[in-house]
């Protein structure tokens, strides 16, 4: 029976939330040398994280964005459990304040 995704090698992915870049930094490490990653991370503190492990693992063909994913154009107020230093965060809810 075949594997899905057997050959991981010369993928083009997006990694949406990328909170720390465990799948990011994962998937860059199986579709090198030709393959992408794009990741999207708009918590600043999350961010700061990802860009620090991608770099730690030399991995120039994962390219990382300080921002989310939407299917509109704008800006959008982030929500934050515990406060600015904290990791646990998302995008405001349609119709909440």
């Amino acid at each position: 029976m075949p594997r899905l995704f057997e050959n991981w090698k010369g993928l083009h992915v997006w990694d949406l939330g990328s909170h720390y870049g465990i799948y990011a930094v994962g998937l860059g490490l199986r579709i090198a040398p030709t393959g992408s990653v794009a990741a999207f991370e708009p918590n600043p503190l999350s961010f700061s994280r990802l860009k620090l492990h991608v770099a730690r693992n030399k991995l120039d063909h994962v390219y990382i964005f300080p921002c989310a994913v939407s299917d509109s154009h704008g800006q959008q107020r982030m929500c934050y459990y515990e406060g600015m230093e904290t990791t646990s965060s998302h995008l405001a809810y349609e119709n909440k304040t």
